[in-house]
């Protein structure tokens, strides 16, 4: 049987992306400064509730990218969140939501996999933590809309928690389930998300580590990788991948084209000295990294050597 989706312009089509060029203004009187000012708008729509969220995001940047890189995120941002009304499939008189606390009669349908996961050497279904319905009221049309539901297990070396939200229609199987880890010894967490027809259309996962925090040289890890991931996912990965050997080379990053892990973007970020850090970040074609960035503020806990981060 074909599996049924959710309306592809609620998660994909309809997610728009509207940017404006980005002013770039020399300053004749500093040849190291620049002026930025880029303005940007997303919106991610849901017409089963006649609305869309939007995003807008404003900055003006005046900073020295030959010595103080780091200074770049200092300036004015203007950062807001709104509603905006769109076109609906059908007339939406109201929009209930419910939110229930602890175990309830009614729980959104879990899959095999998902079940065996969450019970962990019982044999009692899990019962969710907390539960919210988000539902559109129409005339004479059944409820439409999403739920999802919370679970935690915590445990003494690790915590997991797991969310799945379900789409409430008829003839519908779209879900996304994200588990998160988080390992208490290891100071490390991890989450996966997987969303589409029973949460087997797509796929992400994420690791952050700190296990590296308390040595000689703090360090932290982050890596994302994926495997088949939505259309405007693919676009916003070209942009990055378009955007980072320019921008990198203008800060003053070495470069070095080869061949990484495919489908993954990792960043290590090492207090190297006192007074800055080192920082390496991969893609699959390219190494970008730096050592001794400027801090604004003096690191402690730094034991200071000659090591090179591009071989950690």
């Amino acid at each position: 049987m074909t599996p049924m989706m959710p309306d592809v312009g609620d998660l994909e089509q309809s997610f728009t992306a509207n940017r404006r060029e980005t002013d770039t203004i020399r300053n004749d009187q500093d040849e190291g400064s620049e002026i930025y000012h880029p303005k940007l708008k997303y919106c991610a729509q849901a017409s089963t509730y006649g609305t869309a969220f939007c995003t807008k995001v404003e900055a003006k940047r005046v900073h020295y990218l030959k010595e103080y890189p780091l200074y770049y995120f200092l300036g004015y941002t203007h950062f807001s969140c709104q509603l905006e009304p769109v076109r609906s499939v059908n007339p939406v008189e109201k929009i209930k939501i419910q939110i229930s606390i602890g175990p309830q009669n009614h729980k959104p349908e879990l899959s095999r996999m998902t079940v065996t996961q969450l019970i962990q050497g019982t044999d009692a279904a899990p019962e969710p933590v907390i539960s919210v319905r988000v539902l559109a009221i129409s005339p004479n049309v059944k409820e439409v809309g999403y739920e999802a539901a919370a679970y935690y297990t915590p445990a003494k070396q690790r915590d997991d928690i797991e969310l799945i939200v379900s789409e409430v229609a008829e003839e519908v199987n779209w879900k996304m389930c994200a588990d998160l880890s988080v390992q208490k010894i290891q100071a490390e967490a991890k989450a996966h998300f997987k969303w589409g027809a029973e949460c087997q259309t797509y796929e992400v996962a994420l690791k952050v580590s700190t296990a590296g925090i308390t040595g000689p040289k703090p360090f932290v890890n982050a890596e994302i990788n994926w495997g088949d991931v939505p259309s405007f996912m693919q676009l916003l990965g070209k942009r990055v991948k378009e955007y980072l050997p320019g921008m990198s080379y203008v800060m003053g990053f070495y470069q070095k084209h080869e061949k990484n892990t495919e489908h993954e973007v990792s960043a290590m970020l090492v207090a190297s000295t006192h007074e800055g850090f080192d920082v390496k970040v991969k893609i699959p074609e390219l190494t970008v990294y730096q050592q001794e960035i400027p801090s604004p503020f003096e690191i402690v806990g730094v034991e200071s050597d000659n090591s090179n981060i591009y071989h950690m």
